[in-house]
Formats: structure tokens, C-alpha cells, sequence
């Protein structure tokens, strides 16, 4: 597994990473399906990670294709009300710890497939800031050590947790 460490170090880094925060589930259109509704107050109790520094999301990628599309690891969320349909929210993590053993769980998930990666990367919150203010973003950051992660824990028993993080 490839890993970034620290802040991204160039300028191409940090142009492959904007794109990537624009692009970030790759097969949707996030502007689209998250920008309905009002603007998203950054300083909420949800946002308590905004005086980190960065957090760490997970890239997910293919070896075998170096032009497939690269896409941040996203959850799906259905909404209770019947007008909201699906939200995905961009999952990170406070900790690379934490970030590190769920790629891990990702990786022995998808390990049939051979060819996938997942590796972190760190995403700083003036990165982010616009995105989630503006809804184009919806994120949800693992506070350190909430979730107990380990490699080969069932992805579909994370994804359950997450979820209940965001209820």
C-alpha cells in the first residue's frame, strides 16, 4: 500500500489533490448530488475537527488502469425524509492510525479484485472549508480510536458503524 505522508509536497500534488476534492466520487456528479439545500454552517458541533490541521481520507485506485478514475472513499447514506433520497458523505479520519486500518479493511474487501489501492491521504481543512460550507461536500471525521478497526473486519460491520456515527 502506498501512503502519503504529511501535507501534500508540490505544487502538482496539490493540483492532484484539488482535483481530486472536486471529483471525489468519481462516478457521480458531487456538485449535483449534494448541493441541495441551504449552506452548511462550518462551525457546528458536527464540525468539531475544523481547528485540526488536516484529516486523513482515503483514495481509492486502480494499479492495473493508471487513467481510471481516482475517487475519495465515500459512505452512502439513505435520508429518513422521502425528499432528500441518498447522501454521501466523504469518510476521514482525525487519526492516520485509524485511517491506515481502514485501509486495510478496504483492501481485504476488495482483495478479489487484485488491483484496487486505498491510500491515505491528507486533506488540510482550508481544503475542504468551501466545499462543506458550500454542500458540495459532506464529510463525516472519525474522532481517534472511536472506531476499532482491524484488517479483515467485515466492511459491510464499519460501514454499519460509520452510519451510526452520523444518526
Amino acid at each position: 500500500m502506498l501512503e502519503m505522508s504529511g501535507k501534500p509536497r508540490t505544487v502538482k500534488e496539490k493540483q492532484d489533490m484539488s482535483k481530486i476534492l472536486k471529483n471525489s466520487n468519481s462516478s457521480d456528479d458531487l456538485r449535483s448530488r449534494n448541493s441541495v439545500g441551504p449552506k452548511v454552517k462550518f462551525d457546528g458541533p458536527d464540525n468539531w475537527w475544523q481547528n485540526l490541521p488536516y484529516v486523513y481520507a482515503v483514495l481509492l485506485w486502480r494499479k492495473s488502469d493508471p487513467k481510471a478514475p481516482k475517487g475519495l472513499y465515500c459512505l452512502k447514506m439513505e435520508s429518513d425524509s422521502d425528499d432528500r433520497g441518498v447522501s454521501s458523505f466523504t469518510v476521514a479520519f482525525q487519526d492516520r492510525g485509524d485511517a491506515t486500518n481502514f485501509c486495510y479493511v478496504l483492501e481485504s474487501f476488495f482483495e478479489e479484485l487484485g488491483d484496487l489501492n486505498a491510500d491515505i491521504v491528507p486533506l488540510s481543512i482550508q481544503e475542504i472549508r468551501g466545499e462543506v460550507e458550500s454542500g458540495i461536500m459532506k464529510i463525516l471525521v472519525v474522532r481517534k480510536r472511536q472506531l476499532h478497526l482491524y484488517a479483515g473486519q467485515p466492511l459491510e460491520d464499519v460501514e454499519m458503524a460509520l452510519r451510526s456515527i452520523l444518526e
